[in-house]
C-alpha cells in the first residue's frame, strides 16, 4: 500500500510539472505572437 501511495504523490507532482510547462509554453507562443 504504501508503494501506492508514493506513486500517487510523485503522479501528482508530475501533474503539476506539466501543467505548469504547458502553462509556460502557451504564454511563450502568446507572447511571439504579439512581437509579430
Amino acid at each position: 500500500m504504501s508503494a501506492g501511495r508514493i506513486y500517487d504523490k510523485t503522479d501528482n507532482e508530475f501533474d503539476i510539472i506539466v501543467r505548469f510547462v504547458t502553462r509556460a509554453s502557451v504564454i511563450c507562443e502568446v507572447i511571439e505572437e504579439t512581437e509579430k
